[in-house]
């Protein structure tokens, strides 16, 4: 790593919540944003933010760009779990 690549920022993210930007990252050059839905960790993207805060939509680009895959797979998960669970209650007596 160069020095110019530290310090980072470190921020997390639930992705089931609306975005917000990220504003108390100025000091940094690159922020790493770990990114959740719900309790579930996806993976994290890194965002060269230049000392300048993150918004929502670039936030939002960034995350679309590396990690709609993983999103998309624990979501879908998530939704075939919930009706397997109803499915087991339905049947209870």
């Amino acid at each position: 790593m160069t020095r110019a690549e530290w310090p980072i920022a470190v921020r997390m993210v639930d992705v089931a919540q609306p975005l917000r930007g990220i504003s108390d990252v100025t000091a940094y050059p690159r922020t790493r944003v770990f990114v959740c839905h719900a309790q579930d960790l996806i993976g994290s993207v890194d965002i060269w933010n230049a000392r300048r805060p993150i918004t929502a939509a670039r936030l939002r680009d960034a995350i679309a760009e590396w990690l709609t895959e993983p999103i998309a797979r624990t979501v879908l998960a998530r939704g075939m779990q919930r009706e397997t669970d109803e499915d087991q209650a339905a049947r209870l007596p």
